[in-house]
């Protein structure tokens, strides 16, 4: 949640002024929000510890609590890069990014997974991923000609406040996005059973695949080309329109499919344990698919 909106959500910035080295001081903009983001939530972890692990019910956690920091950081640099990259329209170097971060995470916490049982393994996937995807990243803009020489204070102030709107009206949303996304977990582990949650967060992470994986790219294409259609016409609505009907005409058939098979399906792939999961997945269909086209 908190990866999402380190930056202050002036990552999508990026991909709108004419020259880049505007859209680099936007970059630097959301560099010193991630360092002070994170400078507070070190803070709040090495003040409130207690407190937390009371609020989480859970004492196993607390080595892990300084970890937030790190991953935050990471989360909010790479949605940086990712837009950078992006906006230099290198799109193949984006695809091999998520190729790369979802085959380090899935090793390293199976590596991991075998030798110590536990959030270890889960915990540094996440973090080790988005770092070696972060360097890639990196090693892809260095490609292109940047000139960090015209990084200065008074353009960085001149771009956040030309670009104001996405922490005013963009931060919100997406928070409200992610809390509705996480708060079900909350219920469910308050509500019935930790065995319950793991049943869940299983069809959420095999119902979130569509979104991860098609959804994320399209959505990021439909920035890149809204921006064009902005600067020749002023709005972005046919392309808007067009990114619509997109998700929708991919979305129903895929999903379509999934809410006749996936209770069968998660029997078959994962064993005859896991129906109770493709239950569930079966009454959460609606909700992805609404998620698939909304936050794509």
């Amino acid at each position: 949640i908190l990866g999402t909106i380190v930056s202050g959500r002036y990552e999508l910035a990026i991909l709108l002024p004419e020259r880049d080295d505007d859209a680099i001081n936007i970059f630097a903009l959301g560099l010193l929000i991630i360092i002070l983001m994170v400078m507070i939530t070190v803070i709040i972890v090495m003040v409130f510890n207690d407190s937390i692990l009371l609020l989480l019910n859970n004492q196993n956690m607390q080595s892990w609590l300084y970890f937030i920091p790190v991953a935050v950081c990471f989360i909010g640099c790479h949605n940086l890069l990712i837009y950078l990259n992006n906006r230099f329209k290198d799109f193949k170097g984006l695809s091999n990014s998520f190729i790369i971060k979802s085959s380090a995470s899935a090793l390293i916490q199976v590596s991991i997974g075998i030798i110590k049982q536990g959030a270890t393994g889960l915990i540094s996937g996440q973090i080790f991923s988005h770092l070696i995807s972060n360097i890639w990243l990196i090693l892809i803009v260095s490609k292109h000609k940047i000139n960090l020489s015209n990084i200065n204070k008074t353009k960085i102030i001149e771009m956040a406040k030309r670009y104001s709107d996405f922490p005013k009206y963009s931060l919100p949303a997406i928070l409200a996005n992610k809390l509705t996304n996480h708060l079900s977990n909350i219920i469910i582990a308050t509500i019935f059973s930790v065995t319950t949650l793991g049943l869940y967060s299983h069809v959420q992470r095999v119902l979130g695949l569509p979104s991860t994986l098609i959804g994320t790219s399209i959505g990021r294409v439909f920035f890149h080309e809204a921006n064009n259609e902005k600067q020749h016409t002023g709005m972005a609505i046919k392309t808007f329109k067009k990114t619509i009907l997109k998700l929708l005409f991919i979305g129903v058939p895929i999903f379509g499919l999934l809410f006749i098979i996936v209770e069968n399906l998660f029997a078959f792939v994962f064993g005859e344990t896991w129906r109770i999961a493709g239950q569930y997945a079966q009454i959460a269909i609606p909700l992805f698919f609404v998620q698939f086209v909304v936050s794509s």
